[in-house]
């Protein structure tokens, strides 16, 4: 009989319904819901009608729960270092919802009391999808040459669904917290840590509208371009806006690897690998005005689950070898974002010395 991990799931807001609370329904051997939290207290007897467990406002008398195994963090995002450091300092696992921390000092607190206390904790984004993780060996075995450029784009036209996205205080960073930090995990997962960063961080719509109609002030950015380096000469752009106008259903998110002997393109909402070389396979097609180009043939996958199934793999297991490399690789990403705003407001190119 497999081992099932009873989660405590802590935030019940759109994520948590549209990955978590999907997830454990569609995962029934290998998880159990059995407790929430939420901040607000109002909500706490409904959802205990609804979902049939308990349901706390106060997150400690949540961590003292001992039928909790497992931490989901989905709260506001200047509450995920604090959360995730004490749930496993409670012997709780831990999963967080991106960003894992809004400062590179937090991150690094994470994954110091995650070492310590031997809790699994895994910090999304994950690159445990097959379109990466098929990227990551051709790139290795010189399929497509030496790698000289890279260019990362997501965007939509923002989070309308909650006002706190857009409040510096609740969420601290923007865009780059929402969509910039999945190309920054992306290409650091592909290429390895990067070494400089130029960035220009600009809020070009600072009133928005909700999908509720109501209007209200942004103190955060919403548009975002960095230029990044890596050794030998690597040269890579990321793009991050919440001004495109399409919903997220309609998110733009392309990743563009640039060899010398071919192009691979990555689209994680199509789950589409393509790559650009001549003679590379059969059934050629054009692509980006680009022939031959073909389609790299991948397992499907469901992003929610893929998430979830890492994290079980990870939890069952007694090496965390894959847990530790993920959590130096998300010191360096939450370092990079962390320095993009610092360079844009000072105009000025940073160079890495990350000491993770």
């Amino acid at each position: 009989m497999k081992m099932k991990i009873r989660i405590g799931l802590a935030g019940v807001g759109d994520i948590a319904k549209i990955r978590y609370l999907y997830a454990i329904d569609k995962l029934p051997d290998q998880y159990e819901l059995v407790a929430l939290f939420t901040y607000n207290e109002k909500k706490c007897q409904a959802l205990e009608s609804q979902y049939q467990i308990p349901v706390y406002s106060n997150y400690q008398d949540f961590l003292n729960n001992d039928a909790v195994d497992a931490v989901i963090i989905c709260t506001r995002h200047t509450n995920h270092a604090k959360m995730a450091i004490l749930a496993m300092e409670k012997g709780k696992g831990v999963l967080v919802e991106k960003p894992a921390a809004v400062s590179a000092t937090d991150v690094r607190r994470i994954r110091t009391t995650a070492l310590n206390t031997g809790k699994h904790c895994m910090l999304l984004p994950t690159m445990g999808y097959p379109c990466f993780l098929k990227a990551k060996e051709m790139i290795r075995s010189g399929v497509i040459g030496r790698i000289c450029s890279v260019d990362g784009v997501f965007a939509n036209s923002g989070p309308g669904h909650a006002a706190w996205f857009l409040d510096q205080e609740q969420a601290a960073w923007g865009v780059m917290a929402d969509l910039g930090i999945y190309p920054i995990a992306a290409l650091s997962y592909l290429l390895g840590q990067i070494e400089s960063v130029s960035a220009s961080c600009q809020t070009v719509f600072p009133q928005r509208k909700l999908n509720s109609g109501e209007v209200v002030t942004a103190s955060v950015d919403d548009n975002v371009a960095a230029v990044l380096t890596w050794e030998n000469g690597v040269v890579g752009t990321i793009r991050a806006s919440w001004c495109v106008g399409s919903n997220k259903s309609n998110s733009l998110y392309n990743l563009t690897i640039y060899g010398s002997e071919g192009i691979l393109f990555i689209n994680l909402l199509s789950h589409q690998l393509i790559i650009f070389k001549p003679d590379w396979g059969d059934k050629p097609f054009h692509y980006q005005g680009l022939y031959p180009c073909y389609e790299v043939l991948l397992p499907e996958f469901d992003d929610h689950l893929t998430i979830m199934e890492q994290y079980y793999q990870w939890y069952i297991s007694c090496d965390h070898t894959e847990e530790r490399y993920q959590l130096d690789m998300q010191v360096d990403v939450i370092a990079v974002i962390e320095d993009m705003y610092e360079a844009s407001a000072i105009g000025t190119t940073i160079k890495k010395s990350i000491k993770r």
